[in-house]
């Protein structure tokens, strides 16, 4: 194909209409079938997040399309504690918790490669242009809405999955799509994995060397001041070396971090998202296709300067103001469905703990913990040749193999472990994980939803979680803040949706976030993936 032809924008393309592969040979549905349903995940917005800066968003933005004709749900609710992407792009697609989807958290540590490896890095499956680094769809266990449409069109659904991680990417785009691609810091562009692609297809190549990262690197200034959140620096703020107020200047920063915390990534993603829907024909038959984008910079930014700043609300304006311009030229040229959610929530900065009416926090990290942890279990249990903890890998301590093969030991040194980190300021739970069954069946809500968080397998022998208002991360450090506890705050998110059989309209009730799942499969037209969970179609 000339390229000419295939640059961003030339959604014009798509025009032609229905050309392409014949309908699929179902029953017809009892409500008229989208070509496109697109999923859209702001990763990191929090519903009382979303609720502080709507006043500010742009009309022209996804969100206020969204509301003006579709449903919005204020409050969906992740049923666990492990609020983080890769579990809650997992559970988008599926409705399952990791205790069922079999994806724990972010990052795990490899016991054989003696490595703290991405969740997805399956040690088999080259990523394409990244020695030394796995990708694949393996460790999700759960069947997501992506491989049923796939099973119900025989395979001539297209399902094509974009994202600035790989655990934003590889969840949504199932165990068959026909492209999942993701940004990788270490290349600086977008690739995949063997595990889906055996190279990338051309058209991909020709994106990365026509859109270098280099392109997107912008100095960043404010739209406008935004007075009513106070002082623009705040303490607490900063992070990727711009500093801890505006404007932010990332020349000579360099890494893959910083690149992400900038509109510019938002940009790129979307780039390549108009690209895709050309190159691979997204919504041009009577076949449903499915196209997943997860905006990764309202983290990156989230994490750095915290939800109340003037970087968060600038972020999240731009970037929905982006996407909601991309929806705008999709929805002029194909039959398109729309769900917009998120992956998490946050937790504000410690500093300003006050003004949201939590208790006093504190950030802790596995590094600052460990070496007195390992201390307090040689103190109490005994010297030991090689220690007692192989690592610390946030939320999950993993016991040396020793001490793992030793179930007496192993449990004399989870009990010490708990007793110690109980006593550190803002760790709020410390759940062996052999208790996990027994804790899904609490009727207690923080309990089940750590019990919830656990897999059959998983890669460490302690769960430990923050205390309400504390933010816990591996990596040292005086400012930010995260997610990842089973607190309100981190575990209700927005959902918006548009399309065939939904009314629009708004729902203050908070419903259960395995809904969504129920929902997509509704507008891709596909039996529901878990059994019970009801489509969000009306106002509630």
């Amino acid at each position: 194909m000339d390229l000419v032809r295939v640059l961003p924008l030339a959604l014009s393309l798509l025009v032609g209409g229905c050309a392409g592969a014949p309908a699929p040979s179902r029953p017809p549905p009892t409500v008229p079938r989208p070509r496109l349903v697109v999923l859209v995940v702001y990763d990191q917005l929090a519903s009382w997040v979303l609720a502080e800066h709507a006043a500010e968003l742009d009309d022209e933005g996804a969100i206020r399309w969204l509301e003006r004709s579709g449903l919005h749900v204020e409050r969906a609710r992740y049923a666990y504690a492990g609020t983080l992407t890769a579990p809650g792009h997992a559970a988008i697609v599926s409705g399952a918790g990791p205790d069922e989807s079999g994806v724990p958290s972010n990052r795990v540590w490899d016991r054989r490669r003696r490595a703290r490896v991405s969740s997805f890095d399956d040690g088999e499956h080259p990523v394409l242009g990244h020695e030394g680094a796995f990708g694949g769809a393996g460790r999700l266990r759960a069947r997501t809405v992506a491989d049923a449409l796939v099973e119900a069109t025989s395979g001539r659904a297209r399902v094509v999955a974009l994202a600035m991680k790989d655990r934003g990417a590889i969840p949504p785009g199932g165990h068959h799509p026909t492209l999942t691609l993701w940004f990788d810091g270490t290349i600086g562009a977008f690739t995949s994995s063997t595990a889906f692609v055996p190279a990338l297809p051309p058209w991909v190549e020709a994106f990365r060397l026509e859109h270098p990262v280099a392109g997107y690197v912008r100095p960043w200034t404010p739209l406008r001041a935004y007075d009513a959140l106070g002082p623009d620096e705040q303490p607490g703020e900063g992070g990727y070396g711009f500093g801890a107020s505006f404007p932010h200047d990332p020349t000579g920063t360099g890494d893959a971090e910083s690149f992400l915390a900038l509109p510019g990534s938002t940009e790129m993603l979307l780039d390549l998202a108009e690209r895709a829907v050309v190159e691979v024909e997204l919504g041009q038959d009577e076949i449903t296709d499915f196209l997943s984008i997860s905006v990764a910079s309202t983290d990156y930014v989230g994490h750095a300067y915290g939800p109340d700043s003037w970087e968060y609300r600038d972020m999240l304006i731009r970037s929905d103001l982006q996407v909601g311009r991309f929806l705008t030229r999709l929805a002029a040229r194909t039959d398109l469905a729309v769900l917009l959610t998120s992956d998490h929530g946050i937790a504000p900065l410690v500093e300003r703990h006050a003004e949201h009416g939590l208790p006093a926090g504190v950030r802790w990290t596995s590094a600052e913990l460990l070496p007195g942890l390992e201390a307090h279990l040689a103190s109490t249990l005994g010297p030991r040749e090689g220690g007692y903890i192989d690592a610390w890998v946030v939320p999950h301590v993993t016991f040396t193999t020793e001490v793992r093969q030793d179930a007496a030991l192993r449990a004399r040194t989870a009990e010490a472990a708990e007793a110690y980190l109980l006593a550190r300021p803002g760790v709020g739970s410390v759940t062996f994980v052999a208790q996990a069954a027994a804790l899904r069946r609490s009727d207690d809500d923080v309990a089940r939803a750590t019990g919830l968080s656990i897999t059959d397998d998983p890669p460490g022998d302690l769960y430990v979680l923050p205390s309400r208002g504390s933010v816990a991360d591996d990596v040292p450090g005086d400012t930010g803040t995260s997610h990842g506890s089973a607190f309100d705050y981190d575990r209700e998110v927005p959902v918006l949706v548009r399309g065939p059989g939904i009314t629009p309209g708004r729902t203050t009730t908070t419903v259960a976030q395995d809904r969504v799942a129920a929902t997509l499969a509704h507008l891709l037209g596909v039996p529901p993936v878990r059994p019970g969970a009801a489509p969000l179609v009306a106002p509630e």
